[in-house]
């Protein structure tokens, strides 16, 4: 039925069932690929309104009936709320009400500034090397959303340092396990600068794999992790940073994880299937320092590969049930910033290049602007 070039768009929400959430998304992508569909574009369409800078939710009559309510995978939270007045809805912040109790939203306003500004004076100036930092603002976020001040953080694959830095300014005890020691000592750095800062939390940086986290956590912390927050590598999809130069093209820097032979075992530089077994391997040991309650975060997002969109969120959603974990909740956490009632883009040079030459080509691409925000917890505690 379709011309040449012609687009099959389908709209999908996820759904729970049982408390685990059903990726319905990834289900109609694989439909659609074993078809003979090439995956294009993920887009997120917000079920909130923008004003004044801020996320403001709808107006919606009734109530609750459980007290874990869906998500959609656009980021949107299908709470049934009770009714309030335009004028209390128009001074809400991002969060729904809920018989009068604060609902967060589960999209995430986490771009209002920009990547380095948000970094600026809180991190040391060689952090900016990293090429595929966590954004302080998702970080910030998920350690406020599912931990309390004193409550354990940690990251099996931490960098420079993000969520270790977010957590000690929020009073938490942070521990990173980083594999390449450049990393490492940017971490550590990082760490030192929050202390002179005042932060009142207090973290440590271990050099190693991530996949021997419970040899490498203190006897005390064992078992009493509320949070384990991270992102796994995106190896040659980064782009890293760019100095374009009249007449000598772009000079790109900053664009590897390491240097180091492509055999020494960086995860950075496996294969898809590799990547994704050591990165099950790693959930899998760090679910057994979990304590009863705690939660997994994975900060991931698409990458596209010879023009074809790879849905890497599905793959770390498949790869973390293999390691015992259910997926709970999928939160949207904009890579754009709010400015009156419009989105503003922060997108790469390399993103927005490769975005204008597709619509070049006839292919109506858009610019990615939002992370999947990934929530799990043991599958032991939903049943």
């Amino acid at each position: 039925m379709l011309r040449p070039g012609g687009l099959l768009v389908t709209v999908t929400k996820n759904t729970r069932r049982g408390g685990r959430l059903v990726d319905l998304a990834a289900a109609t992508r694989r439909l659609a690929t074993d078809t003979g569909f090439a995956y294009l574009q993920h887009v997120v369409a917000l079920h909130v309104a923008i004003r004044d800078g801020r996320l403001i939710r709808g107006r919606r009559s009734g109530s609750c009936t459980t007290s874990a309510a869906p998500t959609r995978p656009d980021g949107v939270c299908t709470w049934s709320l009770t009714k309030t007045s335009s004028s209390s809805a128009s001074q809400s912040p991002p969060e729904a009400q809920l018989m009068g109790e604060p609902i967060p939203l589960s999209v995430w306003p986490t771009a209002q500034q920009t990547s380095r500004g948000q970094r600026a004076g809180r991190y040391t100036p060689a952090s900016i090397a990293h090429p595929a930092k966590m954004l302080p603002a998702i970080a910030r976020q998920a350690i406020t959303a599912y931990t309390d001040p004193g409550d354990v953080v940690v990251d099996p694959m931490c960098g420079i340092g993000t969520t270790l830095v977010e957590a000690v300014h929020l009073q938490r005890r942070a521990v990173g396990v980083e594999y390449e020691p450049r990393w490492a000592a940017l971490a550590r750095a990082n760490l030192r600068l929050a202390a002179a800062q005042g932060a009142a939390g207090t973290g440590a940086v271990h050099t190693g794999d991530g996949g021997r986290l419970p040899g490498l956590l203190p006897a005390d912390l064992q078992g009493r992790v509320a949070l384990v927050l991270t992102s796994p590598p995106y190896g040659t999809s980064v782009h890293g940073h760019v100095t374009a130069t009249p007449n000598h093209g772009v000079t790109k820097r900053n664009d590897r994880y390491t240097s180091r032979p492509q055999a020494d075992g960086n995860l950075a530089h496996a294969s898809d299937d590799r990547l994704l077994d050591a990165f099950t391997s790693i959930l899998a040991t760090a679910r057994r320092v979990l304590r009863a309650d705690a939660v997994v975060a994975i900060t991931t997002r698409p990458w596209r590969r010879r023009g074809v969109l790879v849905d890497f969120p599905a793959a770390v959603v498949a790869a973390a049930e293999r390691a015992g974990l259910v997926l709970v909740e999928r939160n949207v956490a904009l890579l754009a910033g709010l400015r009156g009632d419009r989105l503003v883009p922060r997108a790469s040079f390399f993103q927005l290049t490769h975005v204008r030459n597709a619509r070049t080509r006839g292919t109506p691409l858009r610019v990615i602007a939002h992370e999947d925000v990934l929530v799990f917890r043991s599958a032991q505690e939903q049943t």
